[in-house]
């Protein structure tokens, strides 16, 4: 068995978020800044109890995709405060190997929900319509509102809320 800490293999494994010491959020050396997102292999085998590190940018260009997937695999509702509600969460994380600097390391390329709560949304309420359908009724069920498009407009926005928004002098009393 191999002593190392960190995760040695290519492939998908079963893992758990765990609370970074450091905190969610820091930057590289060159200013670009991140989520961490630490995990802990859960499932049985070589890897069980190693860790790795999933890196997302949050770069103007990046941050797009990395909200994206954090939505995805936890469900998030974009607000940046509520970081610490991941910690728990089971993940599939997907490695690969990267050469850096001549030297070949593994990384976590992909963060993926363990359970596709879209999908279940979606035959939620095709069902719905099986059954209206069944009863002779209306199927014009409209799909509900995205709760991640909700989610992602509330983690890219850099608008300050409205109480955010009035200084003290603002008030009118």
């Amino acid at each position: 068995m191999n002593d190392n800490k960190y995760i040695d293999q290519v492939g998908s494994f079963l893992c758990t978020v765990k609370r970074p010491p450091n905190g969610w959020l820091d930057e590289t050396q060159g200013g670009t800044p991140f989520i961490r997102i630490p995990c802990i292999v859960t499932e049985a085998g070589e890897q069980q109890h190693k860790e790795i590190v999933w890196r997302g940018y949050l770069s103007e260009k990046a941050k797009p995709r990395t909200v994206e997937t954090l939505i995805r695999a936890f469900d998030w509702d974009g607000d940046w405060d509520q970081l610490d509600t991941f910690s728990g969460i089971e993940v599939i994380i997907v490695t690969e190997e990267e050469e850096y600097n001549g030297k070949t390391m593994i990384r976590a390329k992909w963060l993926n929900s363990l359970t596709n709560k879209a999908k279940a949304e979606v035959a939620d309420r095709l069902l719905a319509r099986m059954k209206a359908e069944d009863k002779g009724e209306s199927t014009s069920i409209a799909p509900p509102v995205s709760k991640q498009a909700d989610a992602k407009a509330k983690a890219m926005s850099s608008k300050p809320t409205q109480e955010e928004e009035l200084a003290d002098d603002d008030i009118p009393f």
